[in-house]
């Protein structure tokens, strides 16, 4: 574009001046035409002799008749145009001049012209606008340039502080990560894991956490390495695992809500019982909403909610206290409702609350 712009800018190409050059350019290659053309004509007004004679007669004449004196009007009149125009083919006359070096640099100068609006693909009557327009657009690059250095400086900036902050964030995840693997393992235990041991790797890694990846590693087996957590614990066991993370990170952590969806899956009996009130302790610190099947865990919930679906329709509806033994008791046996069924229910239920 600064090369465009440099080669029309060469050219000092004036306001106007394509045409103007151009108007001169037929002038000059037609002058030797148009002096024969104007001699010609300035010939016939001369010779009108007989018609100027004619307004000498007709002045002569002393008649008041409108129709003679509009007459004598026009005539007046039209020989004082044609001498104005005499007059004027003169003036024009007298300036044309047959001059080949003129001519010459004229059909020079406009095929510089043409010749490079060919080769810009613009009007040569438009050569000026385009330059304006390169001008703006180059001034709206040279800010872009401006944008994107500020930018590229500002980039890394704060890449110098990432870095910075992701070590510390490294020193303090490995200054706990001792702590915090004791603190699941006293919440596995608890869930029937009374062997497992949980430890973290830490792999350098950049990501939008940190410069380094964390994974879980599990012994539940003294007789085996510790191993991924995916890898080597079962469903019942990462489950477990799983909440024991989750309890933990709670109590330091500020999210607002949990869910879980049957994180109770695999386990029955005390342990989900255990798995209940382990929630319930999760739920002084955030919000925990939890998909259950396990009756052990819903009753011990401090809200119930029933989800029943119908097709393509779902339907969420808080139950009170009769209506979750009734729900209880549900789970408890399926379609079989009994009267045992629902004291069952009900005795879980109080045994939730004093707990």
């Amino acid at each position: 574009m600064n090369y465009q712009l440099d080669e029309l800018k060469a050219l000092s190409l004036s306001e106007n001046e394509f045409t103007k050059i151009e108007n001169e350019h037929r002038r000059l290659s037609s002058a030797r035409q148009i002096i024969d053309t104007t001699e010609e004509v300035l010939n016939t007004i001369v010779n009108l002799d007989e018609i100027r004679q004619s307004d000498s007669k007709l002045s002569a004449i002393n008649d008041l008749d409108q129709n003679l004196e509009s007459a004598k009007a026009n005539l007046e009149s039209a020989l004082s145009l044609i001498d104005d125009a005499e007059r004027d083919l003169k003036r024009f006359r007298d300036q044309i001049v047959v001059d080949p070096e003129s001519l010459m640099e004229v059909e020079n100068r406009l095929n510089l012209i043409i010749g490079a609006a060919k080769k810009h693909r613009v009007d040569p009557t438009q050569i000026n606008s385009h330059v304006q327009e390169l001008e703006k657009e180059l001034q709206d690059i040279e800010k872009t340039s401006t944008g994107i250095e500020e930018l590229s400086l500002e980039s890394i900036r704060l890449k110098e502080n990432f870095l910075k902050e992701s070590q510390k964030l490294s020193t303090k995840r490995k200054r706990h990560q001792q702590e915090f693997c004791d603190d699941v393992e006293a919440q596995i235990s608890s869930l029937g894991l009374k062997e497992a041991k949980l430890s973290i790797t830490f792999k350098e890694e950049v990501s939008a956490h940190g410069i380094e990846t964390v994974e879980f590693l599990v012994q539940t087996n003294s007789k085996f390495k510790p191993a991924s957590l995916k890898k080597i614990a079962s469903g019942g066991e990462q489950t477990r695992i799983f909440l024991g993370i989750q309890i933990v990170a709670a109590q330091t952590t500020k999210m607002p809500s949990l869910i879980l969806d049957e994180a109770d899956v695999g386990v029955g009996g005390t342990t989900a019982d255990t798995i209940g009130r382990l929630l319930l302790q999760l739920g002084s610190n955030t919000q925990v909403i939890c998909i259950t099947h396990a009756p052990q865990v819903a009753a011990i919930g401090q809200n119930h909610l029933r989800v029943t679906k119908d097709n393509s329709e779902t339907t969420i509806a808080p139950l009170d206290e009769d209506m979750r033994i009734e729900e209880l008791a549900r789970m408890l046996a399926g379609a079989d409702i009994t009267e045992k069924t629902r004291e069952y229910a009900s005795t879980l239920l109080k045994e939730a609350n004093s707990k």
